[in-house]
């Protein structure tokens, strides 16, 4: 089935829905930026950035399965004649092809920066990604199946970009082999992120989506600052010793 046009025509604001949903985001993506930013100026960014991988598997590994799930609940909706959760099933099924795969890639640059991979890929993961994933599972079997493009339009359009994969390379004095992961989805990402705001704009929304839509992808950023702030913290804490 084709993807139906909906809110690719605007509002009464002039603005389409990921129009208004970029404007939403704003403020907190400026502080995930920020954020970044701090990561590739701290002074010990090798524990930098085998904090990140470590934060990242946590994200990496649940996508998979929370696509899975949100595909199923979409193509439940879809029999019932929801032409959002209908035209959503041709992306999902795109998106877990593409995504499939990469834990394994971190795992690989894990163990090239000198870390566990068995001892990383065993471990509960991160509390603060645990809360974002889960509030998407919540938002889109409780609310609708949209929330999930709502999670990702953050996950993916924030991508690394080549000059903070390059910062990293650079300060860590690590392989360039090592950051294949950062350097993949610094390209790939961009492209998921315009067919993201794309499909946004293609699906038949009405407000209620897109509050779902909305609050969240603010969820997700939030979370995301809260994330890399921990991160941070503990790099600070193991370097003074506490």
């Amino acid at each position: 089935m084709s993807t139906p046009a909906g809110s690719k025509t605007p509002r009464h604001d002039g603005r389409t829905a990921s129009e208004r949903l970029r404007v939403k985001l704003e403020p907190l993506m400026a502080e995930v930026s920020v954020r970044s930013a701090m990561m590739v100026e701290h002074p010990r960014p090798a524990e930098v950035y085998r904090a990140l991988l470590e934060l990242l598997y946590g994200e990496i590994r649940a996508s998979i399965p929370l696509m899975g799930t949100v595909g199923e609940r979409a193509a439940e909706l879809a029999q019932l004649g929801d032409p959002v959760a209908d035209a959503m099933l041709p992306w999902l099924r795109r998106h877990i092809e593409d995504e499939t795969g990469h834990d394994e890639w971190l795992l690989s640059d894990y163990g090239l920066v000198g870390g566990n991979s068995l001892h990383l890929a065993a471990r509960a993961g991160d509390p603060a990604f645990a809360a974002m994933v889960g509030s998407v599972y919540y938002w889109s079997l409780l609310a609708h199946p949209v929330a999930l493009l709502g999670y990702c339009a953050v996950i993916e359009g924030s991508p690394p970009s080549q000059i903070f994969v390059d910062r990293l390379v650079d300060g860590t004095g690590m392989p360039a082999s090592a950051f294949s992961t950062l350097r993949h989805h610094s390209d790939l990402d961009v492209h998921h992120a315009e067919e993201i705001f794309d499909l946004i704009d293609a699906l038949p929304l009405d407000e209620r989506h897109e509050a779902i839509l909305g609050v969240t992808a603010l969820q997700t950023a939030d979370l995301l600052v809260v994330a890399a702030d921990e991160l941070l913290e503990r790099v600070d804490v193991a370097d003074t010793g506490d």
